[in-house]
C-alpha cells in the first residue's frame, strides 16, 4: 500500500486488512512518516509516557475539557482515574486498559483539528467484547460524519464498517 493512497484516502472507513506479517503495519508507518501532521494514529505495540492518565491523553499544556471528555467516552475509558500516575510500561493497567488510552489519545487529536484523520493500527484487539462494539460504533460515526478513518486490521467486523477495502 502506498502511502498517498491512505494520504488521500476519501472519507469513510478505509480497512487495511490482511494476514499477519502481509504489512499493515508496514502500510501506517510509511503513511505516517510520509505525512505525519495529517493523522492522529494509535500504533499496534503500546506506548505510554510516565506521568498521569490524562498527560497521556492531552500531553503537558493545557487542554480542552469538552474534547477529554468526548475522547475518554469514544474509547470507553470509564473505568480508570486520569489522574492516576504510570510508569512508561503502564504498570496497573490492564491491556485492553493501556489500548483504550491510546485510543483516548488519537481521539482526542482528531476531534481538535477537523483537517486530522485517524490512523489505528489493530485498535480494538485486547478490548472486550462490549467495549470493542462500542469503540467501533463511534468510529463508523466519525466516518459517517465525513472524517477519515483508517484502520490496520485483521477483525473480520471491521469489514461491515469499511466504505474501502485494501487488501495486503
Amino acid at each position: 500500500v502506498e502511502p498517498t493512497t491512505l494520504i488521500n484516502s476519501a472519507p469513510g472507513l478505509t480497512l487495511i486488512c490482511g494476514p499477519s506479517g502481509s504489512g499493515k503495519s508496514r502500510a501506517i508507518v510509511a503513511t505516517l512518516d510520509s505525512k505525519p501532521e495529517a493523522f492522529a494514529w494509535m500504533p499496534q505495540r503500546i506506548a505510554l509516557m510516565p506521568g498521569t492518565l490524562l498527560s497521556n491523553i492531552v500531553g503537558q499544556s493545557t487542554f480542552d475539557s469538552t474534547l477529554l471528555a468526548s475522547a475518554v467516552e469514544m474509547a470507553q475509558l470509564d473505568d480508570v482515574n486520569l489522574s492516576d500516575a504510570i510508569d512508561d510500561s503502564g504498570q496497573g493497567l490492564s491491556g485492553g486498559q493501556m489500548q483504550r488510552v491510546m485510543l483516548a489519545r488519537a481521539f482526542y487529536r482528531c476531534l481538535g483539528n477537523p483537517k486530522v484523520a485517524l490512523l489505528l493500527d489493530e485498535p480494538t484487539t485486547s478490548i472486550d467484547y462490549k467495549r470493542a462494539q462500542k469503540i467501533r460504533f463511534q468510529l463508523h460515526g466519525l466516518s459517517e460524519a465525513g472524517r477519515s478513518v483508517i484502520v490496520a486490521s485483521h477483525e473480520p467486523v471491521y469489514r461491515e464498517l469499511a466504505s474501502t477495502v485494501i487488501e495486503v
